[in-house]
């Protein structure tokens, strides 16, 4: 996160004295609205992942994890009625200024642990008649399909509020432009986490699990003024300690901290809702 804090303030720097050179001087943007809809595709650190629950109390240390994007099919991409399932990236916003926007919206990304991998293991497990039961100090554990299966799979959504800063990279004409934008955001991780942990029946259901925060950069090809593709690299942290698991009990939870990287691919829109008045001569 530090590189690429650092990296937001010195692209500004350089454009600033790009910008003083001519690219496009007049860069005007103030109450323009926006929005843009698309998909990504992200990575994930590995995490230590604890859970605790009536009978267990555990941590699996350094576990991996990977996402899940849906293959391409213009069926399933252009669907109307089935472009949610990929990994998915919905965006609105509002310059407040020329070169300053707020905007919200969701990353529905998907994480997904990856199955039969060995982990080091710490805790306890006392459930009865319990196949796994026992006490571990830092044991290989291999993560087979009758312990855990452990996924953010519909989804991982981060829904964040962004701050973005607008420059011009070139301009072609009056109506065709390369722009860049580049900040920082911070959100809410609403999962809907599907877990199957040993014994217990699979569990899913949307649930308010943490936090995120992230940096982002992104370039924008703006045509006839109002149709925009941009193509976006987001690193960013997550923290969820409050992760349902089983729907046995409400004490059940599962608790991790991670960091993601996310490229995203999307279309949108600009469009001054404004309304102008004439001059009177």
């Amino acid at each position: 996160m530090k590189i690429v804090f650092t990296f937001i303030i010195l692209f500004c720097s350089i454009s600033g004295s790009y910008a003083q050179k001519g690219w496009n001087q007049d860069y005007s943007r103030k109450n323009q609205f926006f929005g843009h809809w698309g998909y990504n595709v992200s990575g994930y650190s590995n995490s230590d992942i604890s859970f605790v629950g009536q009978d267990y109390n555990f941590t699996l240390y350094d576990v991996q994890a990977t996402d899940r994007p849906t293959p391409f099919d213009w069926d399933t991409y252009f669907n109307p009625g089935t472009i949610s399932i990929p990994q998915w990236n919905l965006r609105f916003g509002y310059f407040i200024s020329n070169r300053w926007s707020l905007s919200i919206g969701t990353d529905h990304m998907k994480y997904v642990m990856v199955q039969d991998q060995y982990v080091a293991m710490e805790g306890y497990i006392n459930i009865e008649n319990g196949s796994h039961n026992g006490a571990y100090n830092r044991q290989a554990k291999k993560l087979t399909d009758d312990f855990l299966k452990f996924e953010h799979t519909d989804g991982l959504n981060y829904a964040s509020v962004e701050a973005e800063y607008h420059g011009n990279i070139y301009q072609f004409n009056e109506k065709h432009s390369i722009d860049y934008y580049i900040g920082p955001g911070i959100g809410l991780l609403v999962p809907r986490s599907n877990v199957t942990l040993m014994e217990f029946p699979r569990y899913d259901a949307f649930h308010l699990a943490g936090f995120g925060m992230s940096a982002k950069m992104g370039i924008q090809a703006i045509l006839w003024k109002h149709l925009t593709f941009n193509a976006e690299w987001k690193n960013g942290f997550i923290s969820m300690q409050d992760i349902l698991t089983t729907g046995k009990s409400p004490n059940d939870r599962s608790m991790q901290n991670f960091w993601f990287t996310e490229f995203t691919g999307t279309i949108g829109f600009i469009m001054d809702f404004t309304k102008k008045t004439k001059k009177i001569e």
